[in-house]
């Protein structure tokens, strides 16, 4: 099965998101990143727009391959439309599979992607970044995040609650859900 994750995010060589994936699904007992690379593809969108633009072109042949993820930054989905989607995320999520209908799975993370990033950040004991880091300061703290220890790993899933909602529900794809 192939897992494919379209994320809002601006995506760069070594995308940060995706590799800590794969690294707390490798924590969880699903084997290695390097194999669950061949599984797992992520898709950086750059903007709301474009990942709902994909949405609507690509979900349903994406879906017919396997299981379809759409990450999107809570804090301002509900401004794609004028007037605004209501705030709630399952008004927001009705409001995308509207305009875009298919196989897939909307999940959003708690805020936005600096909120990840500040997890990230408690998780290496660091204090959290003060402004929004680039798409490259973003890889490399995700990066490191992903190359360090498995509590350290543990402490920002415990942060980000939304990211290990996606953490376990990719697992739950590749036939395991129970976070160790």
């Amino acid at each position: 099965m192939i897992v494919t994750i379209l994320w809002e995010d601006q995506g760069a060589k070594g995308f940060g998101p995706h590799t800590l994936l794969l690294s707390c699904l490798e924590d969880w007992g699903l084997g290695s990143k390097w194999d669950l690379r061949r599984h797992i593809t992520s898709v950086p969108k750059k903007g709301n727009g474009r990942l709902l633009k994909a949405l609507r072109r690509d979900a349903q042949r994406l879906s017919d391959g396997g299981r379809v993820f759409a990450v999107f930054d809570r804090d301002k989905t509900h401004e794609m439309w004028h007037p605004p989607a209501p705030a709630c995320m399952a008004g927001t999520s009705v409001k995308v599979k509207d305009e875009a209908p298919g196989e897939y799975e909307i999940v959003f993370l708690d805020k936005n992607m600096e909120s990840l990033c500040a997890a990230a950040a408690r998780g290496l004991r660091e204090t959290p970044p003060a402004t929004k880091l680039t798409p490259d300061g973003r890889d490399r703290l995700l990066n490191r995040l992903a190359s360090s220890g498995r509590g350290e790993r543990a402490e920002m899933l415990d942060a980000c609650p939304s990211f290990e909602r996606l953490v376990r529900k990719v697992a739950a794809c590749l036939g395991h859900d129970q976070r160790p």
